[in-house]
């Protein structure tokens, strides 16, 4: 029984030596492949220093009305706007940029505040050069952080468009804080073990089509594997990680009615929420109906085929709804009249 024991234990160390290696190794190689990358894949906007920082802001278009400025949701990148931003250059100046640990940015000390994230985005436009008035589109979690962006910089802020965002109080329901904890951080967490040590991008290496791409652009897909990186996802658990912890002052940035005449704009999915998200479904509808009373300009648009990802469900609707508050806020008009 001693030596079977013995044997066993033998074999388990060997095993658990063997695995240690395989994971050493596929940290290696992936630290490798992230250094090459980077080398071979150059952002194709500019890296702005941000207090010793630098953050990817790619802008295009004419500057002479207000700027569009899109904020992205937890877990994306820059490039799953990049369709909608080319459509937009060719009437606006059109930013997107990636937060801090995304796409081409540098990762940023952690853990950060959703208020932090907004003073960030002020902080890279000015340092940018690019000019105000801004035209906030936010797409779920960047929701919230426009929300707190027009409140800290209102004078700045020319209007808002919220691309199937929830508002600040259902982010902090029971049902919005379950679903990120139940669903969300296990599988952020998965999938930063399974970059982090190089499986992911080995399974790529078999598989031809990435179902987590496939609506993206030839354009943006390449993105995506340009930037494939630990610290993407290191960023992502902090975005979950910055709505579990929101201060007080800071958990209605916008009351209704507080920003008076400005033109919003309300993009609603017209999909329900698939499996474990379908309890978030009557706080989307709740919480988009308070964003639309913040303003006596708002206007919804509920888009039956699409799901969450809007920008992609139905790019040229999301566009217009854009347009519309860009040209509201560039000519002094109503939108809800400028729409009718």
């Amino acid at each position: 029984m001693a030596q079977v024991l013995t044997m066993a234990l033998e074999v388990g160390g060997i095993v658990g030596a063997g695995a240690a290696g395989l994971l050493a190794a596929g940290w290696l190689w992936e630290r490798g492949c992230e250094a090459r990358q980077a080398r071979r894949n150059p952002p194709p906007g500019r890296l702005v220093d941000v207090g010793g920082r630098r953050l990817h802001l790619w802008s295009e278009g004419d500057a002479s009305g207000p700027t569009v400025v899109i904020e992205q949701g937890a877990g994306a990148a820059s490039y799953f706007w990049w369709g909608v931003q080319h459509t937009i250059a060719g009437f606006a100046r059109v930013c997107t940029y990636d937060r801090a640990g995304y796409g081409w940015s540098d990762p940023a000390p952690r853990p950060r505040s959703a208020r932090d994230r907004a003073a960030e985005l002020h902080r890279l436009l000015k340092a940018a050069g690019e000019p105000g008035p801004y035209i906030l589109v936010g797409h779920s979690y960047g929701g919230p952080l426009i929300s707190l962006f027009a409140r800290d910089y209102r004078d700045e802020v020319a209007g808002l468009v919220f691309a199937d965002t929830p508002d600040m109080e259902e982010v902090l329901g029971a049902d919005y804080q379950a679903a990120t904890r139940k669903v969300h951080l296990p599988m952020i967490k998965v999938m930063r073990f399974v970059i982090r040590f190089g499986i992911l991008r080995l399974i790529g290496l078999f598989i031809r089509n990435n179902p987590l791409t496939a609506d993206l652009s030839p354009e943006a897909r390449a993105a995506s594997k340009a930037t494939l990186r630990t610290a993407s996802w290191d960023a992502a658990l902090d975005d979950l990680a910055s709505l579990w912890t929101i201060p007080d002052g800071d958990r209605r940035p916008l009351v209704p009615g507080g920003l008076g005449q400005m033109p919003v704009a309300v993009i609603s999915h017209g999909k329900p929420f698939p499996g474990p998200f379908v309890t978030l479904e009557r706080g989307f509808v709740e919480g988009q109906a308070r964003l639309m009373a913040l303003s006596a300009d708002s206007r919804q648009t509920v888009l039956p085929e699409a799901g969450h990802t809007v920008q992609l469900d139905a790019p040229d609707a999301v566009v217009e709804a854009i347009r519309q508050v860009y040209v509201a806020a560039r000519d002094g008009t109503r939108l809800t009249a400028a729409a009718a």
